[in-house]
């Protein structure tokens, strides 16, 4: 029971941050471009690279603390329905380049950033 209160206020954080990320980049927002979304999904991705880093490879996060930050936290902090939809928009929008850079830099930001928060966490 107590792992379950762990991942729902985890999650609670997540959701505000999410919240928190996609209020304040509504300003930059060019089109239907989601800089939120792009932009909590990529600090998930780094996140998750540090937190597995260094629980699974220094032992210092218990599982149960893992799993909060993980499944809660970061679970609820990125999205990936959010990311298609937003991509999505983009291509009924007729704007295929943008849709195609949207979807490009989420992989990449999220790929690139989940293996530079592996470093981070090495340095750690």
């Amino acid at each position: 029971m107590l792992q379950i209160l762990l991942i729902a206020v985890a999650g609670a954080l997540g959701t505000l941050l999410r919240y928190g990320i996609s209020q304040t980049t509504r300003t930059f927002n060019l089109g239907s471009f989601a800089w939120g979304t792009l932009l909590a999904n990529a600090l998930g991705c780094l996140l998750i690279g540090v937190i597995l880093g260094i629980g699974k490879e220094r032992e210092i996060l218990s599982p149960s603390l893992m799993r909060a930050l993980t499944v809660g936290f970061l679970g609820a902090l990125t999205t990936f329905s959010t990311f298609t939809a937003d991509t999505a928009n983009l291509f009924s929008a007729n704007q295929m380049i943008a849709g195609l850079a949207y979807a490009a830099a989420n992989l990449v930001a999220g790929f690139g950033l989940f293996y530079a928060g592996g470093l981070v966490a090495r340095t750690i």
